[in-house]
């Protein structure tokens, strides 16, 4: 018999936020504000792994799955950290895009009463200001970051708080991500694991990635169609 799905929990960039639509135009942002010479802007740059020359986040970017405490660490010798992160801040707030497919999917799963929770590596204020952007805050039950006192990804702990949250068991949650932390986190959990690929994602689609998702999906507008085929919804 099909365990019944009674809760979905989210990772944030790549997943709920198209990340390099986001995230790109915000980290050039806040390096150049952030940096005084060309020098110290390019030396930063690399630190993070991010591209001046196309302003893009390289797909090995700490910034794709680190928390916060990493980046800025690595950011440290080179920025004002406090500037950096408020002039990247502001950018995001202008340029924060949904994934695609995603306000279909929350409205599926809402009006089924299937609880809604966020377990993001960033911190957890910024997850809920991108989120009242959106103008979705009020769909999600749960937020969590990785400064909410559960750990961060790969580790379980911030999933499993999420789900106990919600009131419900590992058994009847997803963890959808687009990251081998999210994937990992989820099966440590106990949870069936959903991998985002399509374009606002991170994936980095290779067999030994795809192994470690019950799920996958090009965008989240193909999940609800998968879950009713496979008796979860």
């Amino acid at each position: 018999m099909t365990t019944p799905l009674r809760g979905v929990i989210f990772d944030k960039d790549g997943t709920l936020v198209d990340f390099h639509a986001t995230w790109d135009p915000a980290t050039g942002a806040g390096l150049r504000s952030a940096t005084r010479d060309e020098a110290t802007l390019r030396a930063a740059a690399d630190a993070i792994g991010y591209d001046l020359e196309t302003d893009t986040i390289r797909p090995d970017s700490i910034f794709v799955a680190e928390t916060n405490d990493v980046i800025f660490a690595a950011l440290e010798p080179y920025v004002d950290i406090e500037e950096f992160g408020a002039a990247c801040m502001e950018a995001a707030g202008d340029s924060t895009v949904p994934a695609e497919g995603l306000p279909e999917l929350l409205n599926a799963l809402r009006s089924r009463g299937i609880g809604l929770a966020v377990a993001t590596n960033d911190w957890e204020e910024i997850a809920a200001d991108q989120l009242e952007i959106l103008g979705w805050a009020d769909l999600f039950d749960v937020v969590l970051g990785s400064d909410s006192g559960h750990g961060a990804k790969p580790e379980p702990g911030m999933v499993l708080e999420a789900a106990r949250r919600l009131g419900v068991e590992p058994a009847e949650a997803l963890m959808v991500g687009d990251t081998t932390h999210d994937l990992h986190a989820g099966r440590a959990a106990g949870m069936e694991t959903v991998l985002v690929t399509g374009s606002g994602s991170t994936a980095a689609v290779t067999p030994e990635v795809e192994a470690l998702a019950d799920i996958v999906v090009a965008t989240l507008a193909d999940l609800e169609a998968e879950l009713v085929r496979r008796g979860r919804l």
